[in-house]
């Protein structure tokens, strides 16, 4: 039987939370080592460009580095320090083979080439997302990922034309609108 658990990061204090107060609720069904994993490589990965915005213009690509210490001796983790080490190359297709696309659907098959792309397109939302989508594989995982992470990003807009094209969210979803 599949079951899911809420993991709460605490972490410093962000706008508009309490100091101590989580700022990351993920879900992960199935929580095996390689999914708390995979938890604590996103939360740390957004945690690690929010807390970087409000200290410096743009994230460091040492930052894997540091997603890496957070990530227990895992698959996962050895993917992460991988994608660090192939931050030079500039292939998707080249870093997919080498990362995972997320067609095994597997944290450590995913994790590592999302946070790739991610720090290589962290200033521009809409590379990152078609340079995820160029490797193939689980696709709108692997963008949802890499969009949430390079969102967090200070000054990072969603192309206009993306905007128009937007469906509202329902009002149960108490989410802001979308600013055209």
């Amino acid at each position: 039987m599949a079951t899911a658990t809420n993991l709460h990061l605490l972490g410093e204090s962000a706008p508009g939370l309490e100091t101590g107060q989580s700022r990351t609720d993920i879900v992960i069904p199935s929580l095996g080592d390689q999914g708390l994993a995979f938890g604590l490589g996103m939360s740390s990965a957004q945690q690690r460009i929010h807390s970087a915005r409000h200290r410096i213009p743009q994230v460091q690509l040492r930052d894997l580095d540091r997603i890496s210490e957070h990530v227990p001796a895992s698959l996962v983790r050895d993917g992460v320090e991988e994608a660090r080490r192939l931050l030079t190359v500039s292939d998707p297709l080249l870093a997919a083979r080498a990362l995972g696309n997320g067609r095994q659907v597997a944290a450590h098959d995913t994790v590592p080439f999302t946070l790739w792309v991610a720090a290589r397109h962290r200033h521009d939302y809409e590379a990152a997302l078609w340079t995820t989508a160029a490797a193939g594989g689980d696709i709108d995982t692997t963008c949802a990922i890499v969009g949430g992470i390079v969102a967090a990003a200070e000054g990072i807009r969603l192309p206009p034309r993306w905007k128009s094209r937007c469906e509202p969210l329902p009002d149960w979803a108490e989410a802001p609108a979308l600013h055209r």
